[in-house]
């Protein structure tokens, strides 16, 4: 059966062009009302103000509880204690309204963050954020005297944190 064939479309070949013009113009408001109800129903989604940030420190707790759960999951290994080394603390670059006036005889510049309003206040609009890089990591790990053991706890970790080997120290846990 060919497209032809069906009677819609027939049925819309045979339309008067102000009908097809109002068929389309009815779809695509039809299109925008979609999308607009569309909006309503989503979940927050995360915005970029000062309130939602972590903390280097945070951002090192998350990274070494994930290690964790990762590491205690691998076949030999038991208990598990990680520590990992950041370098420097996390970076925020806020967004700014620049502007210049020029007169004849002076020029002046103004600077001013752009302030985004949500339910704790006003906050700063963060443009981007940048955390820490590791710059070391040390698993104590019950099995890692096992060679196989220490490889893996080696591997995860190198492909988890994208650290060189050269970074990460695995000693056996008593």
């Amino acid at each position: 059966m060919k497209i032809k064939d069906l009677k819609i479309g027939q049925t819309i070949r045979d339309m008067p062009k102000k009908d097809k013009i109002k068929i389309c113009a009815a779809l695509l408001l039809l299109g925008i009302v979609l999308l607009s109800l569309s909006g309503i129903f989503k979940s927050e989604t995360p915005n970029n103000t000062a309130s939602n940030a972590f903390s280097a420190e945070d951002y090192k707790t998350m990274l070494e509880q994930q290690m964790k759960n990762i590491l205690s999951q691998i076949s030999g290994i038991g208990e598990v204690e990680i520590m990992i080394t950041l370098e420097g603390e996390a970076m925020k670059e806020i967004a700014y309204n620049e502007s210049t006036n020029e007169s004849a005889t002076q020029t002046s510049a103004s600077k001013d963050a752009i302030l985004v309003k949500d339910d704790s206040g006003t906050t700063p609009y963060i443009v981007e954020e940048k955390y820490p890089s590791v710059v070391g990591v040390v698993v104590v790990a019950q099995g890692a005297e096992n060679s196989t053991v220490k490889y893996y706890i080696t591997e995860a970790v190198k492909a988890a944190l994208n650290v060189g080997a050269h970074k990460i120290v695995v000693i056996p846990k008593n």
